[in-house]
Protein backbone atom coordinates (compact mmCIF):
# COMPACT_ATOMS: atom_id res chain seq x y z
CA UNK A 1 0.00 0.00 0.00
CA UNK A 2 1.93 3.36 -1.22
CA UNK A 3 -0.22 5.59 1.22
CA UNK A 4 2.46 4.07 3.73
CA UNK A 5 5.38 5.82 2.16
CA UNK A 6 6.18 8.83 3.78
CA UNK A 7 6.69 12.07 2.02
CA UNK A 8 9.94 12.48 2.75
CA UNK A 9 10.63 9.09 0.73
CA UNK A 10 8.21 10.09 -2.38
CA UNK A 11 10.03 13.84 -2.55
CA UNK A 12 13.84 12.43 -2.54
CA UNK A 13 13.05 9.04 -4.70
CA UNK A 14 11.44 11.91 -7.30
CA UNK A 15 14.30 13.98 -6.62
CA UNK A 16 17.01 11.00 -6.88
CA UNK A 17 15.10 9.24 -9.87
CA UNK A 18 13.18 11.37 -12.16
CA UNK A 19 11.84 9.79 -14.71
CA UNK A 20 11.31 6.51 -13.09
CA UNK A 21 9.28 3.65 -14.31
CA UNK A 22 6.94 1.46 -13.18
CA UNK A 23 7.76 2.14 -9.29
CA UNK A 24 6.58 -0.72 -6.84
CA UNK A 25 6.95 0.20 -3.47
CA UNK A 26 7.70 -2.30 -0.68
CA UNK A 27 7.31 -1.30 3.20
CA UNK A 28 9.80 -3.02 5.81
CA UNK A 29 10.46 -2.99 9.39
CA UNK A 30 13.35 -0.88 8.76
CA UNK A 31 12.96 0.59 5.30
CA UNK A 32 11.28 1.36 2.12
CA UNK A 33 12.15 -0.51 -1.07
CA UNK A 34 11.35 0.38 -4.10
CA UNK A 35 11.56 -1.53 -7.49
CA UNK A 36 11.16 0.57 -10.65
CA UNK A 37 13.20 1.23 -14.13
CA UNK A 38 15.85 4.15 -14.19
CA UNK A 39 17.62 4.67 -17.73
CA UNK A 40 16.23 1.67 -19.19
CA UNK A 41 17.70 -0.43 -16.44
CA UNK A 42 16.11 -2.59 -13.94
CA UNK A 43 16.85 -1.14 -10.24
CA UNK A 44 15.85 -1.06 -6.86
CA UNK A 45 16.49 1.44 -4.37
CA UNK A 46 16.03 1.24 -0.36
CA UNK A 47 15.23 4.28 2.14
CA UNK A 48 14.74 4.92 5.76
CA UNK A 49 11.24 6.24 6.83
CA UNK A 50 13.00 9.66 7.54
CA UNK A 51 13.58 9.62 3.59
CA UNK A 52 17.41 8.80 3.31
CA UNK A 53 18.53 6.76 0.45
CA UNK A 54 20.68 3.82 1.62
CA UNK A 55 21.67 2.10 -1.13
CA UNK A 56 20.82 1.20 -4.72
CA UNK A 57 20.96 -1.86 -6.54
CA UNK A 58 20.95 -1.93 -10.67
CA UNK A 59 20.63 -4.57 -13.17
CA UNK A 60 24.11 -4.16 -15.88
CA UNK A 61 25.86 -6.00 -17.81
CA UNK A 62 29.31 -7.94 -17.22
CA UNK A 63 30.98 -5.28 -19.86
CA UNK A 64 29.62 -2.71 -17.03
CA UNK A 65 32.27 -4.05 -14.61
CA UNK A 66 35.95 -3.66 -14.14
CA UNK A 67 37.74 -5.03 -17.21
CA UNK A 68 39.91 -6.80 -14.74
CA UNK A 69 37.49 -8.31 -13.13
CA UNK A 70 34.95 -9.34 -16.45
CA UNK A 71 38.40 -11.02 -17.86
CA UNK A 72 39.35 -13.08 -14.91
CA UNK A 73 35.04 -14.18 -14.85
CA UNK A 74 35.71 -15.13 -18.34
CA UNK A 75 38.56 -16.90 -18.03
CA UNK A 76 38.12 -18.73 -14.65
CA UNK A 77 34.40 -19.54 -15.47
CA UNK A 78 34.53 -20.08 -19.17
CA UNK A 79 32.52 -23.25 -18.52
CA UNK A 80 30.07 -21.20 -16.53
CA UNK A 81 27.08 -19.50 -18.22
CA UNK A 82 26.85 -15.54 -16.81
CA UNK A 83 23.88 -14.87 -15.44
CA UNK A 84 22.41 -11.62 -13.78
CA UNK A 85 25.10 -8.70 -13.02
CA UNK A 86 23.73 -6.32 -10.21
CA UNK A 87 25.99 -2.94 -9.39
CA UNK A 88 25.21 -2.78 -5.64
CA UNK A 89 26.23 0.91 -4.06
CA UNK A 90 25.83 1.69 0.01
CA UNK A 91 25.78 5.46 0.56
CA UNK A 92 28.90 6.48 1.56
CA UNK A 93 30.63 3.06 0.44
CA UNK A 94 32.36 1.90 -2.56
CA UNK A 95 30.60 0.33 -5.22
CA UNK A 96 30.57 -3.47 -5.67
CA UNK A 97 29.15 -5.97 -8.41
CA UNK A 98 27.84 -9.29 -7.45
CA UNK A 99 27.93 -11.75 -11.01
CA UNK A 100 25.75 -14.99 -10.89
CA UNK A 101 28.02 -18.09 -12.78
CA UNK A 102 25.93 -21.16 -13.08
CA UNK A 103 26.77 -24.71 -14.43
CA UNK A 104 24.61 -27.93 -14.67
CA UNK A 105 25.94 -28.55 -10.68
CA UNK A 106 26.60 -25.05 -8.66
CA UNK A 107 25.42 -21.65 -9.02
CA UNK A 108 28.06 -19.31 -7.62
CA UNK A 109 27.77 -15.50 -7.15
CA UNK A 110 30.82 -13.35 -7.56
CA UNK A 111 31.46 -10.32 -5.46
CA UNK A 112 33.35 -7.49 -7.22
CA UNK A 113 35.38 -4.51 -5.86
CA UNK A 114 35.19 -1.69 -8.02
CA UNK A 115 38.91 -1.94 -8.29
CA UNK A 116 38.47 -4.78 -9.94
CA UNK A 117 39.09 -7.94 -7.31
CA UNK A 118 36.60 -11.22 -7.60
CA UNK A 119 35.81 -13.31 -4.52
CA UNK A 120 33.32 -16.00 -3.79
CA UNK A 121 29.89 -14.65 -2.27
CA UNK A 122 28.29 -17.67 -2.25
CA UNK A 123 27.59 -20.65 -3.72
CA UNK A 124 25.02 -23.16 -3.55
CA UNK A 125 24.14 -26.81 -5.24
CA UNK A 126 21.43 -27.14 -7.46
Amino acid sequence: DNSKIGIFVVNNFKSDFPGAAGVQWTIKSEFAKADFTFEGKKTQSFYTAGGELVATGQNVTLEDIPAKAANKIQKDYADYVVGEVVAYEQVEQPIKYYVSVEDAQKKIILEVSGLGSVSVFKKTDK
